[in-house]
């Protein structure tokens, strides 16, 4: 089952992982606090996560109308 809707999940949370950990890290490190850390984590890095996934979909869908 290693469709490319698959590939695509897979490659985002893989993305998402490393995201969240620089977020997180970098949250942690100009606040020093653990709560402060973990709510920048998971604002600013869903954006960056949705966002490449809907585009690589979108772009998928345009080029079988495009070129099918």
């Amino acid at each position: 089952m290693n469709t490319p809707l698959v590939q695509n999940l897979i490659k985002t949370l893989h993305y998402a992982t490393a995201s969240y950990g620089a977020s997180f890290t970098s949250g942690y490190l100009m606040t020093g606090s653990l709560g402060l850390a973990a709510g920048l984590a998971l604002i600013e890095p869903v954006a960056h996560n949705v966002g490449p996934f809907l585009h690589e979909q979108a772009g998928k869908l345009l080029s079988q109308r495009c070129c099918s």
